[in-house]
């Protein structure tokens, strides 16, 4: 690992052509070239191909009128929102097989509203969404590799997953579409998850076997899990291959040397990378944009794989300055919120740092830091009230439940249960949590708790 965490602090010190990735895109016009890579890509070029057979494919259009109509009324709702339950209802409703029986253009919309889908229902959409896949391929008609991988991708697997539903899934996707190498990180993702080296070697041979590049997700993976079992020659090797093969270095790949340092116990080595990331952006004024950052890591990751594709990286220097991120900052953080490293002057150094670079701090990590307080029965009060500052100046915090709790409980420990200000906070948030769930509205409730906790934090601020 020391290799890594060197390699990283020599080209952080370099100097760059670019002091941001912007700049680098704007030089490369990234902005007019990007449309055209990504319809020259192997996904892109798969989707077209695949839909012009499912186009082509005859149907047996003798439907019922009534029922075609209730389906496009949910398919093309007046309101532009669909719901994708009363959708798949009226799919349903259609006579089966019902892929042969839906005109060829409104089966693929049918199929995009699912693909596409997110959001808190997206479990049970893609419950709909395979079961439509599956009348889809019982009338022989193929998915496309995007169509498989979003697929794959609300489907969300996590470590609590069987494996053997797992590796089901892995051989139904050899079967019915073609393998790609961002359909294998999919499932590659989820080995290295649960640590399942059978797992992990059969997928690294199908790609192997089928002569599919690695991508900068799959070495970023392999990197990572690499450093994680101790694996230092196969780590440096990749991290070598990876640059030079062009692979731009990104801050994802800088945060994930950070994590692998730090879960290696090279803190000296971690702290250093993250001072000089934060120096290097406080210099040349670097602050994240937050108002969309879900579209703007999409779109980080398209114009990085075109990047990637020009081979312009080099082993010697950085094309461009990182800027970091709160992946950057939170390795180290949650460390020193260990009761093992607790260091609660090295936490509101990060925050500030972070603050000062507008980085958004998510609640789960003031949920962490409250909680290592109470763990560590912190005595000074100056403690919890400059967190609960950086909190409250938060453009999007969620004063939700767990959050306030929490907090709650770090006051209450700190006051030794005796103090009435707090002692009054406990029993009206208990009157409210009861008052929530009698009505069976907690969920529907969140105005309230968060109305309530603004106003409680307020006067632990003001009062305590």
């Amino acid at each position: 690992m020391s290799y890594l965490g060197s390699k990283i602090l020599e080209l952080l010190q370099r100097p760059v052509k670019f002091n941001s990735f912007q700049q680098l895109c704007h030089q490369l016009n990234v902005s007019k070239k990007l449309p055209i890579f990504q319809k020259s890509s192997p996904v892109f070029q798969n989707q077209r191909g695949i839909r012009k057979i499912r186009m082509s494919i005859p149907r047996e259009l003798s439907y019922n009128k009534t029922l075609y109509a209730a389906f496009l009324r949910k398919l093309y709702p007046l309101e532009q929102h669909t719901v994708h339950k009363d959708l798949y209802a009226a799919y349903c409703a259609l006579p089966s097989p019902q892929p042969l029986h839906i005109e060829p253009q409104h089966f693929e919309h049918l199929l995009c509203q699912f693909v596409d889908s997110g959001g808190f229902h997206r479990g049970i959409n893609t419950n709909y969404l395979a079961n439509i896949m599956t009348d889809m391929f019982q009338c022989g008609m193929k998915a496309s590799l995007r169509e498989v991988n979003n697929y794959l991708y609300l489907k969300n697997y996590n470590n609590n997953e069987a494996l053997p539903l797992v590796e089901r899934d892995y051989e139904y996707v050899l079967k019915v579409s073609e393998f790609h190498i961002s359909t294998a990180n999919i499932f590659l993702k989820f080995a290295i998850q649960t640590r399942n080296v059978e797992f992990i070697s059969r997928i690294l041979n199908d790609i192997a076997e089928r002569n599919l590049k690695f991508d900068r997700m799959t070495y970023q993976m392999l990197i990572s899990y690499s450093c994680d079992i101790g694996d230092t020659e196969r780590s440096n090797a990749l991290f070598g291959n990876y640059l030079d093969i062009g692979h731009v270095l990104d801050i994802s790949i800088v945060n994930t040397i950070i994590k692998s340092l730090v879960s290696n116990g090279e803190l000296s080595k971690a702290n250093e990378i993250v001072e000089l990331l934060f120096k290097n952006a406080k210099q040349l004024g670097s602050r994240q944009d937050n108002s969309n950052a879900t579209h703007s890591r999409r779109q980080n990751v398209q114009e990085l794989n075109f990047i990637d594709s020009l081979k312009l990286q080099r082993q010697d220097s950085l094309l461009f300055v990182p800027t970091p991120t709160f992946n950057s900052f939170s390795p180290l953080l949650y460390n020193y919120c260990s009761f093992r490293h607790f260091d609660a002057l090295t936490i509101f150094k990060y925050l500030e740092e972070m603050n000062d670079l507008n980085i958004e701090i998510p609640n789960s990590m003031y949920i962490h830091i409250f909680k290592s307080f109470q763990e560590q029965d912190v005595k000074d009060l100056d403690y919890l009230k400059f967190t609960l500052n950086f909190l409250i100046n938060e453009k999007n915090v969620k004063y939700n439940d767990e959050l306030f709790e929490s907090i709650l409980e770090s006051f209450l420990k700190h006051s030794g249960y005796q103090n009435k200000l707090v002692n009054g906070i406990e029993n009206q948030w208990s009157q409210l949590k009861m008052n929530l769930i009698k009505g069976g509205s907690f969920k529907k409730g969140r105005s309230q708790v968060e109305e309530f906790s603004i106003d409680a934090i307020n006067k632990l601020m003001v009062f305590y």
